[in-house]
């Protein structure tokens, strides 16, 4: 076992640890080599760790935290976005920390975004998640990568601080499709500004890790069960059953969750279907999501 991701109350010290991240508050920072993400999850679960058996180096450069062993590499950005500066920094992390992976071998597997005034709209009538599309595009485009995007998560943060972190590694990382779901670079026009470009899930080979994007209630391309949780929540678990019909994976083995719910959209019998379900292997965060009408979104690791 090289990586192992699970929550927990507090910060087991005797573990060697790529990662900390806690979800508490709306404080953006690193401090003591744990990032505070600024979502506030909901139980007692508030941190997570990146657990490793290897040797663990730091590996940071210029804005970047970045922590290594010789199969992984985590590593984060925060940056202050009260001068709207959200696309050039977008576009500096996404320049940078391209080139730097690209310098020593490493494959990003996947990056999460947490982003403010994530759907709100500019005079021109774009909002941060058109403006995101935009950057990757150009990004994408400038590093010739047309295919095998790393998997990604996009959901909103109550803070003024844009907060990314990413997993990457040296293995060779394989592209996982989903036949329930369109590709989202093949989505039609009209969604945002531009292509969203990003893998429904990204495998990393011989380690038979499954990084899974930010999954909604989309059959398609078109988000289905407008205004019910509990059905969008259903179409979630057989777009997750479908994403992994051929691989030895059970529905269950999904671990790491981060279960993203749009504001007040939670309920009693909900939270007794994700116990029933993922156990002590998820949190639920209240969160802005990159459709108004989608009202949950699910993440995680098979």
């Amino acid at each position: 076992m090289s990586l192992q991701l699970f929550y927990t109350d507090k910060v087991p010290s005797e573990l060697k640890k790529l990662a900390v991240i806690c979800h508490e508050g709306r404080n953006t920072q690193l401090t003591n080599d744990i990032l505070f993400s600024g979502l506030d999850a909901t139980g007692s679960n508030k941190f997570e760790i990146w657990q490793t058996t290897s040797e663990v180096y730091d590996s940071s450069f210029k804005d970047f935290y970045i922590k290594s062993t010789k199969d992984y590499m985590f590593g984060c950005f925060i940056a202050n976005l009260k001068n709207n500066n959200f696309e050039d920094q977008l576009y500096y992390f996404y320049d940078e920390i391209f080139k730097f992976t690209e310098e020593i071998n490493f494959n990003i597997a996947k990056i999460w975004h947490y982003i403010p005034h994530f759907l709100k709209k500019r005079s021109d009538g774009k909002n941060n998640y058109d403006l995101m599309c935009e950057v990757r595009k150009k990004i994408y485009a400038k590093n010739r990568i047309s295919d095998c995007y790393p998997a990604s998560t996009a959901v909103s943060i109550k803070n003024t601080n844009l907060v990314i972190y990413f997993i990457a590694t040296p293995k060779k990382i394989i592209e996982v499709k989903n036949v329930n779901q369109t590709a989202p670079y093949k989505y039609p026009s009209g969604y945002v500004s531009t292509h969203p470009l990003f893998s429904r899930a990204i495998l990393i080979d011989k380690e038979e890790k499954i990084f899974v994007s930010g999954t909604a209630s989309i059959e398609g391309h078109e988000t289905k069960h407008h205004g019910n949780i509990e059905l969008q929540y259903e179409q979630i678990c057989k777009n997750l059953k479908s994403l992994i019909k051929n691989y030895d994976i059970n529905e269950e083995d999904l671990s790491n969750v981060k279960i993203y719910l749009s504001s007040n959209a939670m309920d009693a019998k909900l939270m007794r279907k994700f116990y029933d379900k993922y156990k002590d292997k998820f949190i639920t965060i209240e969160s802005e999501l990159c459709r108004e009408n989608l009202l949950i979104e699910i993440d995680g690791i098979y």
